[in-house]
C-alpha cells in the first residue's frame, strides 16, 4: 500500500468520475465500523455490570431471607454444639450450590436464546456454537459472586446467639 498517497484526493476524483456511486475511503469506513464496535463494547460492559450487581443483590436478599427463616434451626444447631464456622459453612455451601446451578442454567439458557435470536437479528447469521471456555468462566463467576454476596448472611447466621434464636420458638 502507498503510505504517502493522498487518499482523500483520490476518493474525491473517483467520486467525480462516478457521480452515482457512493465512494468512501476504506480507512474512513473501517474507522467508522471500529467506532461503532467500541460503542457497542462500552454499552455491553455497562449492561453486564448492572446485571452482575442486580444478580448479586438478589443472591444477598435470598440468602438473608433463608437465614431469617431458619433462625430456629440455626439456634438448635448452635445449642447442640455447632460452632460458628459450621453454621457459616452450611450457608456458604448453599450459596455455592446456588451459584453452580445458576451459572449452568444461565449459560445454557443464554445459548438457547442466542441460537434462536441470531437468525432473526442477523440475516443469514449462523450460531457459532457453544464456547466451553466462556461457559467455564461464566459458571466460575456465578459461583464467586454467589459466595461473595452470601458472606454477610453467613456471618450474620454464624454470630447468632443460640438463646435468642431458641426464644423465637
Amino acid at each position: 500500500f502507498c503510505q504517502g498517497c493522498p487518499i482523500s484526493e483520490m476518493t474525491l476524483q473517483i467520486a467525480e468520475k462516478f457521480p452515482n456511486a457512493k465512494v468512501t475511503a476504506m480507512k474512513q469506513a473501517d474507522m467508522s465500523k471500529m467506532q461503532s464496535i467500541d460503542m457497542f463494547k462500552s454499552f455491553s460492559l455497562g449492561v453486564s455490570i448492572i446485571v452482575i450487581l442486580i444478580g448479586s443483590l438478589l443472591v444477598l436478599v435470598t440468602m438473608m431471607g433463608a437465614v431469617n427463616e431458619r433462625t430456629r434451626e440455626i439456634g438448635i444447631f448452635r445449642a447442640i454444639g455447632f460452632r460458628r464456622g459450621h453454621v457459616m459453612q452450611i450457608i456458604l455451601l448453599e450459596a455455592l450450590l446456588l451459584g453452580i446451578i445458576g451459572g449452568i442454567l444461565g449459560f445454557g439458557i443464554g445459548n438457547l436464546i442466542a441460537y434462536g435470536i441470531i437468525p432473526i437479528v442477523i440475516k443469514d447469521g449462523v450460531f457459532a456454537g457453544i464456547n466451553t471456555n466462556l461457559g467455564i468462566i461464566s459458571i466460575l463467576m456465578a459461583v464467586a459472586l454467589s459466595l461473595l454476596a452470601s458472606l454477610y448472611p453467613a456471618f450474620k447466621a454464624s454470630n447468632m446467639d443460640p438463646s435468642e434464636a431458641l426464644r423465637a420458638l
